[in-house]
């Protein structure tokens, strides 16, 4: 199978990506459930309501790096045909009838997550 990617490292059997991102305020623990903050940042899950991008397989402190094991793409903004802004840590999906990526908002199809607003994490399987 070719490997047509740089930034992502497939785990054993292709199944799934490691990222490289950013702990948040709170903090990261390995083999914890994570997801983003509204920085963008990745912080543990701590309610049955967060959605998780993943889990933590490094423990991280504020601002250091740590590494997520996921599913998905990271897709930089100059790649994505967009028009709408992003907030980061918000889901993101598709316009109804363009297919342009923009926050989602309940219409459309969801996509992912947005690490800031010129990056998305898209998680459906494609």
């Amino acid at each position: 199978m070719a490997t047509n990617y740089s930034s992502a490292d497939a785990t054993p059997a292709g199944q799934g990506c490691k990222y490289s991102l950013v702990a948040g305020t709170a903090g990261v623990t390995a083999g914890d459930a994570v997801k983003l903050d509204s920085a963008g940042d990745v912080v543990d899950c701590n309610a049955t309501t967060d959605e998780a991008i993943g889990i933590a397989l490094t423990t991280a402190s504020d601002g250091e790096a740590v590494t997520v094991l996921g599913n998905g793409c990271i897709i930089e903004s100059n790649r994505l045909a967009t028009a709408y802004s992003l907030t980061a840590g918000a889901r993101s999906g598709i316009t109804v009838t363009t297919g342009i990526i923009k926050d989602w908002a309940s219409s459309g199809t969801y996509m992912g997550f947005a690490l800031s607003t010129t990056k998305v994490l898209i998680q459906i399987q494609i």
